[in-house]
Formats: C-alpha cells, sequence, structure tokens
C-alpha cells in the first residue's frame, strides 16, 4: 500500500497485513477465521541461526476473553506461544514469546495493536497453512550460531551448568563420531573394548548354545512348554519348570491319617508277635508233657 506519511510505524502497520508475508491470505485452513490487519502491528523472533528456516502463525486459540498466537517453523515444529488477556491489554503493547523445548533459546516479540476487530471473528481454535501466515523474511532475525548454557545431569552427582568454552573429554572407552551438516550437526558417542582409551570393560563367558541349540539373531533361545509343561520366571535369571497334569492326589491331612493308621498296624504285628511267642512256648511244653516216659519203678 502507499506511504502514509502522517501515520507512525504501528498504526501503518494496522491497516496493512504486515508483519505477514506480501500476498498471505490470513485466513484459517477452514476458512471460518480471518487473522485482523489490526493484531499484530509489530514483530521480531530470534530462533535459529539457519537463515532458510521460515516461520509462521500456526494456530490461533480465540477465547473471547484472551487469545493465544502459537508460532511454528516450516517443519512444523512448534517454536513456542504467546497469550494475550483482553481484560489487561492496552494498544500497541509487547508480549514475548514462551519457547518450547524444540526452540528452548528462542527469543520473540509480538507488538499487539487493537483487539476490537476479533469481536468479529468465531471463538475456538483455528489452524493456518504456512502460505496464509507465513512471517515477513526482515522479522526473522538470524541468530548467532551457539550454546548459552550446558546441564549435566546424573543421579550420582546431581546436576551442575557450564558455559562458556566448554570441552567434553572421552575416558574409559569413548569415542566420538561427528556427522555433518546433513545429519544436522550430531555428534554420537560410542562405547566398545580396544579403542585405546585406558581401561578393557570387563567381559564374561555367555551362553553360547544349549544342547547344541544356537541363539537367534537377538541371542535369545525360546523355551516353549508343551502340554502339561508350563515355564514361569518367578525372579532374575531364574526359570521354574512345572507339571500342570500331575499333581499330588493326597494332601497333608490324607498323610496324616495313612501315617496313623502305619503305626497302629505296626502295633498290632508286634502284638501278634508277642501272642506266637507264648503259643509256642506252649507247644514245646505239651510236646515235653507227651514225650515223657510214665513207666513205674518196680
Amino acid at each position: 500500500m502507499p506511504w502514509i506519511e502522517s501515520l507512525d510505524w504501528t498504526s501503518l502497520n494496522s491497516l496493512r497485513r504486515y508483519p505477514l508475508r506480501q500476498g498471505t491470505s490470513a485466513q484459517s485452513v477452514d476458512g471460518l477465521f480471518s487473522l485482523p490487519d489490526s493484531l499484530i502491528v509489530d514483530f521480531s523472533l530470534t530462533a535459529t541461526s539457519v537463515v532458510t528456516r521460515r516461520f509462521y502463525i500456526a494456530r490461533i486459540l480465540n477465547r473471547l476473553s484472551s487469545i493465544i498466537l502459537e508460532v511454528r517453523d516450516n517443519f512444523t515444529d512448534v517454536v513456542g506461544t504467546v497469550e494475550i488477556q483482553n481484560a489487561t491489554h492496552t494498544q500497541d503493547k509487547d508480549y514475548y514469546l514462551t519457547p518450547t523445548s524444540a526452540y528452548i533459546g528462542a527469543t520473540g516479540r509480538f507488538t499487539i495493536g487493537k483487539l476490537d476487530d476479533l469481536a468479529y471473528q468465531p471463538a475456538g481454535s483455528f489452524e493456518f497453512s504456512l502460505s496464509a501466515t507465513e512471517f515477513e523474511p526482515r522479522t526473522i532475525v538470524p541468530g548467532l550460531q551457539g550454546v548459552d548454557r550446558i546441564e549435566f545431569l546424573d543421579s550420582r552427582n546431581g546436576s551442575f551448568s557450564l558455559t562458556g568454552d566448554v570441552k567434553i573429554a572421552a575416558r574409559n572407552n569413548l569415542t566420538f563420531v561427528y556427522s555433518g551438516v546433513n545429519d544436522f550437526n550430531r555428534v554420537f558417542i560410542d562405547v566398545g573394548d580396544g579403542l585405546g582409551l585406558n581401561k578393557t570393560c570387563v567381559t564374561t563367558t555367555p551362553v553360547r548354545s544349549i544342547n547344541g541349540v544356537e541363539p537367534d539373531e537377538n541371542g535369545n533361545i525360546s523355551l516353549l512348554g508343551t502340554d502339561c509343561v508350563k515355564i514361569t520366571s518367578t525372579e532374575a535369571g531364574t526359570l521354574s519348570l512345572t507339571d500342570t497334569c500331575c499333581t499330588p492326589c493326597s494332601g497333608c491331612n490324607d498323610l496324616e491319617e495313612l501315617t496313623t493308621r502305619l503305626t497302629g498296624l505296626e502295633s498290632k504285628f508286634i502284638s501278634l508277635k508277642g501272642s506266637y511267642n507264648d503259643v509256642n512256648r506252649q507247644l514245646n511244653m505239651y510236646l515235653s508233657t507227651v514225650n515223657a516216659s510214665c513207666a513205674c519203678p518196680v
């Protein structure tokens, strides 16, 4: 639009689509919500040092009493959000972006003009596409590539942060492998033996086979129970094999009754043995009497 000399910067922007890119529609995907020109009158964002990254308003949550703007990049990753409360808003007030973990170092500032035109828009959540609400390239300020802070955290030493020139050194059996730009500048940490870094790992002899059966490609040997065999693990490193078909037919009470009867039977055998000895002794006495001589002396 033609430049109007009598208007200041924000007033001029309230009459045009800035800071959205020229030619954008500013309409939601469903076509029900249209972003008013008077809502955002200035904007700036520093989110990354990659100059090819593009950003846009991806979602608007219109609650009538407040409004939330969500900013994403051209890969649909959420950069951050900003919330405007109607009750506390004043014209051309600045609001600052709350970044997400994907863009933890991002900083952004919205200058919000008037909220009056929102009264003509429906309430609810509305999605936008990159082509409809992309920001002008000049509003995206590439940041200097760098790391503001590195925080180290583990269960033994707790957490501590370092700034400035931080060196991460490999000690025991670690090595760093750098992957280039095509892999998003990743550094891989690998572990292993024989790396020439002070110590070797303690090795043990694993189970290589069971009765000649070797494991699969994942190092696993499967034990399959069939019919009456059940295989369970009640604790680490332990397998229990259970015969589910042949269970004891007698319990403790039955065994106790059987033991009592066996004890009684044993007592009767002892009594029978005593009776046998008495009968045998009497038999011997009888035989001695019968065989004795009965002749009278002359």
